[in-house]
């Protein structure tokens, strides 16, 4: 239940520290969960998501504001936020190994991040957008959320790895003696 407050309290500690870099090491750690232990101060990808968190933090100021004034958007909004926030946490919780790994290979990477909800119901529910394709888009951080479904279909179709992890028999028999 304190996951949707936390979250917009993470939006308003982000603008923050995009000022006030001393702060950027405490916000990474409790929000992004960073567990380097490493100075943040001028971390690029730690900035960006400071950068971020204020548009975060002009949106619910706004919406709180408009809903003070239109009720049904506190209901709307706020009353489902929750709902969402559960599934959300969730979906974190089903699409990681939680543990410590020292390299980023992608025998390593098959290993620890996870694809799910790639079902028609699971897509509406759980994961919109192609964000089931969770493990792909480890593999490949840079490729958009509408090519992930293409992707994981190409590597169901040439790695035999991948398609014992999320292919059927027939797709591991037809890739035979493929290397992993």
């Amino acid at each position: 239940p304190l996951f949707v407050p936390f979250w917009i309290f993470g939006g308003f500690v982000g603008s923050v520290a995009y000022y006030i870099p001393i702060l950027r090491g405490s916000y990474a750690r409790l929000f992004l969960q960073d567990i380097s232990k490493s100075d943040l101060k001028n971390n690029a990808e730690v900035i960006e998501c400071c950068k971020e968190a204020r548009y975060q933090s002009i949106f619910h100021l706004l919406l709180f504001g408009l809903a003070l004034k239109f009720n049904s958007i506190f209901y709307a909004y706020y009353m489902a936020l929750p709902v969402a926030g559960i599934l959300c946490i969730y979906r974190l919780l089903i699409e990681h190994e939680y543990d410590i790994v020292e390299d980023k290979k992608i025998y390593t990477i098959l290993e620890c991040s996870f694809d799910h909800h790639t079902s028609l119901f699971g897509r509406m529910l759980i994961a919109p957008h192609h964000i089931g394709y969770h493990c792909m888009h480890h593999l490949h951080p840079s490729v958009g959320v509408h090519a992930l479904e293409s992707l994981s279909n190409w590597y169901l179709a040439n790695s035999r790895h991948y398609a014992e992890i999320y292919g059927d028999k027939e797709q591991i028999k037809l890739l035979g003696s493929v290397v992993k």
